[in-house]
């Protein structure tokens, strides 16, 4: 269904077309990658969008934990606004480019993925509610417990699914790199729903700790805490410099989403802003030093100052 795009807030249109800019990125980047002979690059982003799409039509039918606002472009009987498909590309698969520039390990990689979707998720999660591109359903247990108006099992989503994922294209390479294209989009439908039964499975611990009495701050927390301690020691084999079509997402991001949450509080619309806003700036910040100061400028670690003529292993 299509609306008027002056009938809405300028505030949703602009944010479709935000959205829209970096996919156009992640396009072309995936595009680029393939011409220069990266042809997987392709195939995590078609396994990235396809997993997007599932998982959103899975969430409608299974976990009715939240409603979308209303959008120029919306497709499943209204209830998924098109922009939605383009976030899931956004930050999945720039978090897993902007991690395979660090030259990690593949479960270091892995966990650190996790983190580096979260982190770009968090200006878009701590705004959205609040200029209400979506609400949460508050009589739903799994969204129950917040931090600045989030869901923290939404933080843990992140981290564990964007993990699995990112685990899972990375350990498929060496058996489909080689593959034809008609293959990869095939197969990238069939990755995208494993990505999903493996991350239900996964979820499992947490809800089991959950159940004995744990908040879920201090579940996500101690996840969040083991991830950045991973990135921040984790030897690299390589570093490699950050994508250039990708090095401007996280920024153009945390900038749309500050204007949006500065207008809000301007109009008394948002609580807690100062705190918003702070979050929003530590969670760039950590983009910025972790994933794209260090692979931007070559630092390399000791370590692998022998082994950085080597490819990393995926």
């Amino acid at each position: 269904m299509l609306r008027d795009p002056f009938s809405l807030p300028v505030y949703f249109v602009g944010l479709e077309l935000v959205f829209l800019a970096c996919f156009a990125l992640t396009i072309r980047d995936a595009v680029g990658r393939y011409r220069r002979g990266d042809r997987y690059a392709v195939f995590q982003w078609l396994v990235v969008f396809a997993y997007g799409v599932a998982m959103e039509l899975l969430a409608f039918n299974a976990y009715p934990d939240y409603e979308h606002g209303r959008f120029t472009v919306a497709l499943y009987h209204q209830r998924l606004p098109l922009y939605v498909t383009f976030v899931y590309v956004v930050f999945h698969y720039t978090g897993i480019q902007l991690v395979a520039a660090r030259g990690l390990r593949p479960l270091a990689a892995a966990v650190v993925t996790g983190l580096a979707i979260v982190l770009l998720d968090v200006p878009f999660d701590i705004v959205g509610a609040d200029a209400r591109w979506w609400i949460w359903h508050p009589s739903s247990h799994d969204v129950a417990q917040r931090w600045l108006g989030v869901p923290l099992t939404s933080y843990e989503w992140y981290l564990l699914f964007g993990a699995i994922l990112a685990w899972l294209v990375r350990a498929l390479r060496p058996r489909i790199e080689r593959l034809p294209l008609p293959a990869y989009l095939a197969l990238a439908p069939l990755v995208a729903v494993a990505v999903i039964v493996l991350g239900i499975v996964g979820f499992l611990p947490f809800h089991a700790l959950e159940a004995l009495g744990l908040p879920d701050g201090v579940l996500v927390a101690a996840h969040a805490s083991l991830a950045l301690g991973v990135a921040l020691w984790a030897r690299s084999t390589s570093v490699a410099r950050a994508p250039k079509g990708l090095f401007v997402i996280p920024v153009v991001l945390a900038t749309w989403h500050v204007a949006v949450l500065a207008l809000l509080w301007s109009r008394g619309e948002v609580a807690g802003a100062p705190g918003k806003l702070a979050v929003i700036v530590v969670a760039t910040s950590a983009v910025t030093l972790l994933f794209l100061g260090q692979a931007s400028f070559g630092r390399q670690n000791p370590s692998a100052t022998r082994t950085a003529m080597r490819p990393p292993a995926f």
